[in-house]
């Protein structure tokens, strides 16, 4: 519920201020749910500073 609650806030930030940078905003956001679900700082850095992988063909 909370991670989305979070998620709902970031898109409401991102449309009220459309010249920030949504990639920078969006990776903090993620740092902080991942640290709410009890990762460390170093873990949910390392993590969201990872490379996603290749979507597959739709």
């Amino acid at each position: 519920m909370a991670a989305g609650g979070a998620l709902l806030g970031l898109l409401q930030l991102l449309e009220e201020n459309p010249d920030s940078d949504a990639g920078e905003r969006s990776d903090a956001m993620t740092q902080q749910i991942l640290r709410m679900f009890g990762l460390s700082a170093t873990e949910a850095a390392e993590l969201v500073a990872r490379e996603l992988p290749p979507q597959p063909a739709l």
